[in-house]
C-alpha cells in the first residue's frame, strides 16, 4: 500500500478480519454499562444495544438492496452504489459484468443499433446478439444510442498528469454535462445521443425503472 496507484480493495483484504475484532471488541466495551449512566436512558445499555441494532439492520438491508450487483455496493454514507463511480472503478466496480443486463435494456427498448465502448473480457457481440458499433472518445459523438462502460468514462474524464501522455480526443469530452438515461447494474451508462428534435429537446424514453422528469428521462439503474 506504499505505492501510489492502488487499483483494488482487494489488496486490503488481508486487514479486513483484524478490523472486524478490534471493531467488536471496541462495541463490546461501549455496550458495557458503567454504574453512573446505567441511569441515563441514553446511555444505557438497552439505548447503546438498540442503536446497534439499527446500524446492523441498515447494513443488513443495504447489502440485500443492492443484489445481485454486489460487486457494485456502497453504503448509502457515501451516496450508495449509484455513487460509486465517484471513488473507484476497474475491479472495485466494474468488471465487465452487465452486458447481458443491457442486452436487457436493448430488448426491453426494442434498439437495433447501438455504439458500446466496453470495459471487460466479454464479448459484446457474443452477448448483445444484435449490430452495434466498437466506439470510444476519440471517434467523436455517435449519432444514436451509446453504451460507456464506467470504468473507460471516468478514466477518460480523469485528471491526467502531462507526463502520462494522455490525449485531449480520448477524455470523453463531448459527454460532459450529459446525463445518461440509464445506468446498468450501476456499471455500463447509456446516453442517447440521436438527433435533437426542432424544439432542442432531446428524443424522450421511458427508461426501465425511470420516470421522465422536467421533459427528460430520469437516470434508472437497472439491477
Amino acid at each position: 500500500m506504499g505505492v501510489s496507484l492502488n487499483i483494488g480493495i482487494r489488496h486490503l483484504l488481508p486487514v479486513f478480519p483484524f478490523t472486524i475484532l478490534l471493531v467488536a471488541r471496541e462495541l463490546s466495551r461501549w455496550l458495557t454499562c458503567r454504574p453512573r449512566s446505567c441511569w441515563s436512558p441514553l446511555t444505557s445499555r438497552g439505548a447503546k444495544g438498540i442503536f446497534l441494532m439499527s446500524l446492523l439492520a441498515w447494513q443488513g438491508v443495504s447489502v440485500v438492496c443492492v443484489y445481485p450487483a454486489f460487486l457494485t455496493y456502497f453504503n448509502e454514507a457515501v451516496g450508495g452504489p449509484a455513487a460509486g463511480v465517484r471513488y473507484v472503478v476497474d475491479s472495485n466496480l466494474d468488471w465487465g459484468q452487465d452486458l447481458r443486463r443491457l442486452r436487457a435494456f436493448i430488448d426491453a427498448h426494442g434498439l437495433d443499433m447501438m455504439a458500446v465502448d466496453y470495459f471487460g473480457m466479454s464479448s459484446p457481440r457474443y452477448e448483445l446478439g444484435l449490430p452495434f458499433v466498437p466506439w470510444e472518445s476519440a471517434l467523436g459523438p455517435y449519432q444514436g444510442w451509446l453504451a460507456v462502460s464506467a470504468t473507460n468514462l471516468y478514466m477518460a474524464q480523469g485528471h491526467w498528469g502531462p507526463a502520462l501522455w494522455h490525449r485531449p480526443e480520448d477524455s470523453y469530452a463531448w459527454l460532459q454535462g450529459r446525463s445518461p438515461v440509464a445506468i446498468i447494474g450501476y456499471s455500463i451508462l447509456v446516453f442517447d445521443l440521436r438527433d435533437r428534435g426542432s424544439d432542442g429537446s432531446a428524443p424522450v424514453l421511458r427508461a426501465l425503472c425511470g420516470d421522465p422528469v422536467n421533459g427528460r428521462v430520469s437516470p434508472a439503474v437497472l439491477r
